[in-house]
Formats: structure tokens, C-alpha cells, sequence
């Protein structure tokens, strides 16, 4: 770190767009994996709320959702083919995609008020996959923590706020993904600054 400090403003300017190209490049690599699991898990919810929501609202969350994930699908087999011989730069490829990150993590979010009937048991049922798409988000978004910050927020925050302005045992629930929030920022920070520590090496 020392030596990186003692560099000239221009050569660390150069290390620093070395590193965001590198970040983004991390940040694609989990693409794939990661729709793949989504697009299994957006079909565990339609199950969970099929007989308790209103269908056409179901409906059009899953199609909504998995549309995403398909243009996400598509943008990593562009930035695969394209991303070096394009117009656009990789902090342009990254901020797109970050864009659609953040529009997938708004339908997360919103898929815990699929529930029409409010049933509980529907409702602590789907705090598990609310936390297990938390995690997934936190991990793919080391080295971009600000990202992490929105995306695990859109997640998670408006269910603890839904549970914290309920009556009784809910509260303890918005307390734990409050809680659960936390932990899954901290990792995420600590994560990014040993890649970025190591991309300097």
C-alpha cells in the first residue's frame, strides 16, 4: 500500500481505472450462475404465493422478473463478445448492468406483498428466500459496495419496514433482517477491500 501511495497522481489514476475494469469484469463473471439460480427461485415463489395471491398480479411479477434476468442473460453474452471491441467502456458496461441488478432486486422486494390474504405462514415462509436472494446480491456485488448497499436494500428493507410497523412477534422479524441487512453490508465491505487490496498487489 505504501508503494502505491508513494506512485505519481497519473500512475495511480492508471491503477485505479486497472481495478474498476477489473471490479466489472468480477461482477460479469457470476452472471450466469447466478440467473440460473434466480430464474429456479422465482419459480419456488410462484408456488409459495400461487393460492394466496391475486394470479394476474403473480403473473405479472414472474414474467416481469425473468424478462429482467433474460436482458441481464443477454447483456453478459454481449460484454462476452462485444465488451473489448465496443463503443462502450467498462465502466459503461458496468453501470448498466448495476442497473439492472437494481430492477431485479426491486422485484424481490416486491414479492414478499404477492400475498393478497397477508397469511403469515406464507409470509415467514418467504423470509428464507427473501435472505437466501440477499446473500446471492451481497456476494455478487463484492468490489461495489455501494451497489451492494442498494440492491440488498431493495431486498430487504421494505419487508422489515412492513414487519416493524406490525403489532407484536412481526417486529421481531424486522429486527432480524435489520440485523441480517447489517451483517451481509459488513461482509460485503470487508470482501471488497481485500479484492481491491489484492487487485493492487
Amino acid at each position: 500500500v505504501d508503494g502505491y501511495q508513494a506512485l505519481s497522481d497519473l500512475e495511480r489514476t492508471q491503477i485505479e481505472h486497472t481495478i474498476e475494469d477489473d471490479l466489472v469484469v468480477h461482477l460479469y463473471q457470476s452472471t450466469r450462475s447466478g440467473t440460473a439460480v434466480a430464474v429456479f427461485v422465482s419459480m419456488v415463489v410462484f408456488a409459495l404465493f400461487y393460492r394466496t395471491a391475486s394470479f394476474g398480479i403473480l403473473i405479472a411479477w414472474f414474467i416481469g422478473f425473468n424478462l429482467t434476468l433474460l436482458l441481464v442473460f443477454l447483456l453478459d453474452l454481449a460484454y462476452r463478445k462485444f465488451g473489448s471491441n465496443s463503443k462502450l467502456n467498462n465502466r459503461q458496461w458496468g453501470l448498466i448492468y448495476a442497473g439492472l441488478i437494481v430492477v431485479c432486486t426491486m422485484f424481490w422486494g416486491a414479492s414478499f406483498f404477492l400475498d393478497s390474504m397477508q397469511d403469515p405462514t406464507h409470509q415467514f415462509l418467504s423470509l428464507p428466500v427473501l435472505c437466501m436472494a440477499a446473500s446471492s446480491f451481497s456476494t455478487i456485488t463484492v468490489g461495489m459496495f455501494r451497489l451492494c448497499i442498494i440492491s440488498t436494500g431493495c431486498i430487504l428493507l421494505p419487508t422489515a419496514t412492513w414487519f416493524l410497523m406490525q403489532t407484536s412477534y412481526h417486529r421481531l422479524g424486522g429486527i432480524f433482517i435489520v440485523l441480517y441487512f447489517v451483517f451481509l453490508l459488513t461482509m460485503n465491505r470487508r470482501s471488497t477491500e481485500w479484492l481491491i487490496h489484492s487487485l493492487k498487489l
